[in-house]
């Protein structure tokens, strides 16, 4: 195996670690404590952000680094909707780290009208 599939496969482990420790933390206590943030996943990988985006952006990476922020976004807003992470820290996170809010959102939006949510008969009771 060459140095280049050693350092994916190495930093395809490293992110994988990472969930199943969050998830390991979580499991032991009554109550979330180890949620998965951007940070924490570039902490526990040994990687600054900025040489993350760098990765990121190259063909090799593209869909490992994808998956790993796609995973941390489906957790953030699902354990906002239901009530186990802040609002305020989850959009906030959602913002910066994702692009939810971006101008380019915006005026696609603009485009197709007004968006309307329907929420389930389960979702209407949890709002109230």
């Amino acid at each position: 195996m060459n140095k280049k599939n050693e350092r994916f496969i190495d930093l395809e482990q490293r992110i994988n670690d990472y969930f199943l420790y969050c998830d390991a933390v979580n499991e032991s206590k009554e109550e979330m404590v180890k949620p998965y943030t951007l940070s924490g996943l570039l902490c526990y990988i040994g990687i600054s952000r900025q040489e993350f985006e760098k990765i990121s952006k190259t063909k090799r990476y593209q869909k490992l680094i994808s998956r790993a922020k796609s995973k941390i976004e489906a957790f953030i807003e699902e354990n906002a909707l239901t009530g186990e992470l802040s609002i305020s820290a989850a959009t906030n996170s959602l913002k910066y780290n994702f692009g939810w809010g971006e101008k380019a959102d915006r005026n696609e939006s603009e485009e197709h009208g007004p968006l309307t949510v329907v929420l389930s008969p389960e979702t209407q009771e949890f709002a109230k």
